[in-house]
């Protein structure tokens, strides 16, 4: 039985016919990334890296992106049970549905939320401290 992720649920929003050809087409007939896209996704990964790296000095934050990835699940649920304050790079599967969170943090209610960390702001300043930002 093929997972389903959180990816392959943004493709299928995006284009329903997405998941189908992901899945069924031969994957050496598809285009490599182009240079621009793989810039986009190294530098993203730097951003995600040196983040975290700051914020271990601040915060208990878990790294889990140098564990194994047969590993991760359970190193995962151990966090969770331990209730580590963040848990970067965690694995999440429930039955099909698998997850790959950025972040997970816990929250007082002692449940966790995925957070996702861009490089990029999702808001502009509204220019002064009556406005409010705006989405860009």
């Amino acid at each position: 039985m093929k997972s389903i992720s959180a990816t392959a649920l943004y493709s299928y929003t995006q284009c329903p016919h997405r998941i189908w050809r992901e899945t069924h087409d031969d994957p050496a007939l598809k285009d490599p990334p182009n240079e621009f896209v793989q810039l986009l996704w190294n530098q993203g990964i730097q951003y995600e890296r040196e983040l975290i790296e700051q914020q271990k000095t601040e915060i208990s934050i878990l790294d889990l992106s140098k564990i194994p990835a047969e590993e991760r699940l359970s190193r995962t649920i151990e966090a969770i049970n331990n209730k580590t304050p963040y848990i970067y790079q965690g694995y999440l599967e429930v039955d099909d549905l698998v997850g790959k969170p950025d972040l997970l943090e816990l929250q007082g209610n002692g449940e966790y939320i995925p957070i996702d960390i861009k490089s990029a702001m999702g808001y502009k300043d509204g220019g002064n401290d009556e406005e409010e930002p705006k989405l860009k």
